[in-house]
């Protein structure tokens, strides 16, 4: 069998004139200024799911440490413990959501009873002073390479503590012992830290969300006063998703204050919001004098630049651009992020060319329209508050500068 084959042609092309047709154009802009800056106080949000405790040190963004206080709750309301409670033992059972830096490293957690009192429904800063710390309660050194052997099958820390905090726990009068609301007057919380002199590069990560974390107190008690063998019992202290807790970190950035400036050829990107860099897109304006015109797509594209440390950072899966770039609740994002979605938008890191693509078609067609004045944008990685994150965008240095593509038609 066999036929003839029609030559190919676009279906009802040859019925416009072609004086009457839209013409598609595409132009690339790659002059753009960036400043790179660097905050020393941000808010970590009210966090649950992605609390760390660590630190990671690199040759481009210094040394960012980091950890957290949180609540302690009653497991139950109106506790009451049995008569002659003495203590066996005290352990923190905590869940590992993951890490990030050196898989052979060691880390010495300190965990300090805080006297601090929070408000759950509070954001505090990275910076925020929480006072004279209390009783040190643990001092658990903990080498990353046994982490899968040491860990259960849910990913738990078994980390001892002072069997002195549980008596503390077991003679609580009564009376704290009724609610939360009365026991957190009590008991403030506790402070994770690690020991910086003692520790190697790494931060661990943990999730309040996932499953319960909790304290476990073990004791005995004689069942009562002619008994002559101690029986034993268990109470659970939880740090769960209802309990409050925010991030605290310290931020060491030498190495990058040396080399930032304006109209660098070289931006810089941090998790954890303290690293940031601005973009001008000034040189957008001057469509404004090319007639009326119709966006089919723009496209930010930056080139991300591969990791000389001798701890290769993690880059970003993604970035965000905003307008203003404040905490997680007033973060103003561009048109496109904030009317659509992270789809529409991308920004998702691809690994075979290490370039980020940032659709902003919305946010330039209303700029060209002078439906506002937004020139000046923000970079920042998905997670920016709590992500370890961290990257640096070439803007010219090794000749990949940040290109804007402009796919557009002429309307008339």
């Amino acid at each position: 069998m066999f036929a003839c084959k029609k030559a190919e042609e676009t279906a009802g092309l040859v019925l416009q004139p072609e004086d009457n047709r839209l013409k598609v154009y595409q132009f690339n802009i790659n002059s753009f200024n960036t400043l790179t800056e660097i905050d020393q106080i941000i808010s970590t949000g009210i966090s649950t799911d992605n609390n760390m405790v660590g630190s990671i040190y690199d040759d481009v963004f210094g040394r960012t440490t980091a950890g957290f206080v949180s609540q302690i709750l009653l497991s139950t309301d109106n506790v009451e413990f049995n008569d002659d409670r003495q203590i066996i033992s005290t352990e923190l059972h905590l869940y590992v959501s993951g890490y990030e830096g050196d898989s052979n490293a060691t880390t010495v957690f300190k965990i300090y009873e805080s006297n601090f009192e929070i408000d759950a429904n509070t954001t505090y800063p990275s910076s925020q002073d929480i006072g004279i710390l209390g009783d040190l309660v643990a001092d658990f050194s903990f080498d990353a390479r046994n982490y899968f052997d040491y860990a259960d099958t849910s990913n738990y820390f078994i980390i001892p503590f002072s069997n002195d905090f549980g008596q503390k726990i077991l003679n609580t009068n009564s009376i704290y012992l009724e609610d939360n609301t009365v026991f957190t007057n009590a008991y403030k919380g506790l402070y994770f830290s690690i020991d910086t002199a003692l520790s190697g590069n790494l931060i661990w990560k943990f999730n309040f969300n996932k499953i319960t974390s909790y304290i476990e107190i073990k004791y005995s008690y004689l069942e009562s006063e002619a008994a002559t063998v101690r029986d034993t019992n268990t109470f659970k202290l939880n740090l769960s998703s209802s309990a409050g807790r925010f991030n605290l970190y310290q931020f060491n950035r030498s190495p990058l204050q040396s080399i930032i400036g304006l109209n660098s050829n070289e931006c810089y990107v941090a998790g954890m919001g303290n690293v940031k860099s601005k973009i001008d897109l000034s040189p957008v304006l001057t469509f404004r004098d090319s007639g009326e015109l119709m966006i089919y797509k723009a496209e930010l594209v930056a080139h991300a630049k591969a990791s000389t440390s001798p701890y290769a950072y993690k880059q970003p899966t993604g970035l965000l651009l905003s307008v203003d770039l404040g905490n997680d609740d007033t973060t103003r994002y561009v048109d496109d992020l904030s009317s659509l979605s992270y789809s529409n938008f991308d920004g998702s890191y691809n690994d075979e060319d290490s370039t980020y693509r940032m659709v902003i078609t919305r946010h330039i067609q209303n700029l060209i329209n002078n439906n506002h004045q937004d020139t000046l944008l923000w970079i920042s990685p998905y997670g920016k508050n709590t992500s370890t994150a961290r990257t640096t965008l070439d803007n010219g240095h090794d000749g990949n500068p940040i290109t804007l593509r402009i796919t557009y038609t002429k309307l008339h």
